[in-house]
């Protein structure tokens, strides 16, 4: 898993993440996995290319406001 939080504006940030699994998971099993309302369970979306993936979890790096903490569980 990696997850990358990127700032919305001065107040307010989310958090992408992503994480592989053999199964395709929904929006319900992410929420109850992360023990949060699913409300706050924007998309799930699957990877298909890796460097596309990449390219948007990292598309604010460098950038006013942009943190570079990266976490990865490997």
């Amino acid at each position: 898993a990696m997850a990358f939080v990127e700032q919305d504006d001065y107040h307010n940030n989310h958090l992408h993440f992503t994480w592989s699994s053999p199964i395709e998971l929904t929006r319900e099993q992410v929420a109850n996995s992360m023990r949060t309302n699913i409300k706050y369970i924007r998309d799930v979306k699957p990877i298909i290319n890796v460097n596309e993936a990449v390219g948007y979890f990292t598309k604010r790096l460098g950038k006013t406001g942009s943190y570079h903490n990266i976490y990865s569980s490997k």
